[in-house]
Parts: C-alpha cells; structure tokens; sequence
C-alpha cells in the first residue's frame, strides 16, 4: 500500500519553535513524541479495518506485521510516515472453516496431524473465499501447524512433497483506499492533540533541569 502520511503544520511548528527558541532542539522532541503516540493509534485502527473484511485476529496481525515509519522535516511543517508490511500470512491465521477436526492416525511425512475431509477456505476482501481442495491442517514436531497439500513432486524418501498455503499480507489487507484514510485520519488526530501536550511537557523537562 502507499504510504500513510501524517503532517504537522507550519503554523503549529511555528508555534512551537517560538516557545522553544531557546533550546530549538527540543522542538523535534516535541514532533516525534506526538508522532509516536499517532503511531499507536494507526496500528490499532489497522488493525480494525482489516478485521472487517477478514478473520484473522489482532494478535496474529501483531505478530506478522512490520512497520516502518520516519518523521522529517520540510519547507511548509513537519511530516511522519507509516507503512504497513508482512510477508503472506499462513492460511491457517485466517480460522479456517471447518472449526472442527476430527483426528486422524493418518501421517503427513511421519507426522500425525489434523486432517480436514472437505475445504479448507478463509474470506478475502471481495467477500469469496479462499478455498483448498484435499488440504488438511497439520502441526509438526517443530511445533509449526499449517494448512497443507500434497504435490505431484516427492521426498529423497519417495513421500509426496507438501506445499503450505498462505493467506494476505497485512500490506495487501489495507491496499484499498478507505483503509488508508481511516488510518491516516485517525492517526493525524491523535498527533495534532498532542501536541501542546508534548511541548508542555518539553518546557517542564527543561525547568526540571535548571
């Protein structure tokens, strides 16, 4: 997805740079704190807008996503960025239908698992679903459970190769404009309230440390 931009304002940077003026390296204090705290924010309303179109859960999105953000400096204010990115997410996160399994003494590459008899699916944003014909939810010695299939290729031990099916990428789950402009509203909100709050709390820290 493009990048969500959150910008602070000349008049506002203006603002703080005259209240700071005698110790202007404070004033970036001031911005990236408030950023920060808009951060937060965008991470959690990501998290919301892809949790209306799949179902996967926060916890699960907390552990495959990556952000990447910065905070510079321009002519006309200040501006932060966020991306949201993940490597595709295994199917399995997505709670895959059917709930329930029966097991089976069954083993895929001698190992015992749970094996699902009819599809295995999760929705996608254009409300169909994902759907794996004779895939079946495994869980290795590693630790590691998954939704596989069997290949046509094999093993140096003669046993079909198995292929993991993976889901969305948290980039590809927010590709859609609306995703972006909640985030992004959401996000400039919370940093626009700090940020009286941050340059209240930069000129206690200075008279602190007089």
């Amino acid at each position: 997805m493009p990048g969500v931009y959150v910008s602070i304002s000349q008049t506002q940077v203006d603002h703080v740079n005259s209240v700071l003026r005698s110790v202007p390296e404070k004033a970036m204090t001031v911005y990236r704190r408030a950023f920060n705290r808009g951060l937060g924010t965008a991470r959690v309303q990501a998290a919301r807008e892809i949790r209306k179109r799949y179902d996967i859960s926060e916890s699960n999105l907390r552990t495959y996503e990556t952000i990447q953000s910065g905070l510079r400096a321009q002519t006309n204010g200040v501006i932060g960025f966020i991306n949201f990115a993940s490597a595709k997410i295994p199917l399995y996160r997505f709670h895959p239908s059917p709930a329930q399994r029966k097991y089976t003494t069954r083993y895929v590459n001698g190992v015992g698992g749970w094996r699902v008899t009819t599809d295995v699916s999760a929705a996608d944003n254009r409300g169909a679903m994902i759907r794996r014909n004779t895939a079946f939810i495994a869980t290795f010695q590693s630790g590691h459970t998954g939704i596989f299939s069997r290949t046509e290729e094999e093993t140096a031990g003669g046993k079909p190769k198995l292929r993991e099916w993976y889901g969305y990428s948290v980039r590809d789950m927010l590709d859609y404009p609306e995703a972006r402009e909640a985030i992004q509203e959401r996000a400039a909100e919370i940093v626009q309230s700090r940020i009286d709050h941050e340059l209240l709390r930069a000129l206690e820290e200075i008279k602190s440390n007089e």
